[in-house]
């Protein structure tokens, strides 16, 4: 999954939060490549990133907006 937000210097805020739920994250350029390890079916892998992007952006977010792409399956 790829994430933009309207705001890229809070990227690496998220890419912490997301690194403290044991995803893989990393911050390249205005985008947010992040992936679960050990989700085997995309579908699952997909529903939880968004829920933690869902939460990070309730609690520490406020007023940002996120743009998410979903990486297509290999």
């Amino acid at each position: 999954m790829r994430i933009k937000l309207d705001d890229p210097s809070r990227l690496p805020d998220l890419r912490d939060f997301f690194q403290c739920v044991q995803a893989v994250a990393e911050v390249s350029g205005d985008v947010l490549a992040v992936r679960l390890v050990g989700v085997n079916d995309p579908r699952q892998e997909e529903c939880q990133l968004q829920a933690y992007l869902k939460t990070w952006l309730g609690l520490y977010g406020q007023g940002v907006e996120a743009e998410v792409k979903v990486d297509e399956e290999e």
